[in-house]
């Protein structure tokens, strides 16, 4: 028996955060370069979105270097941020 996800289309016209995360003490350095693992992503929930990555990658704590509310995720005023 094989298990299918059945696959849900998101409605990205509900509000949302447009945000920066930087990973904290997780850093690389390639000669010439310091290196800083960040994310750049939509969420519905920052809080979750937070807490999913600290649970699915390489164990790091997360600063929010920033965040934007927006009333659609999919909006076409976004373009001017």
């Amino acid at each position: 028996m094989s298990y299918q996800k059945q696959w849900v289309e998101r409605d990205d016209s509900v509000p949302g955060y447009i945000y920066l995360l930087k990973a904290e003490g997780f850093h690389g350095v390639i000669p010439g370069y310091v290196m800083s693992r960040v994310k750049i992503g939509l969420t519905r929930n920052l809080q979750n979105r937070i807490d999913q990555l600290e649970e699915g990658q390489a164990p790091c704590n997360y600063k929010v270097i920033r965040s934007i509310y927006v009333e659609a995720l999919t909006s076409n005023k976004m373009s001017s941020l």
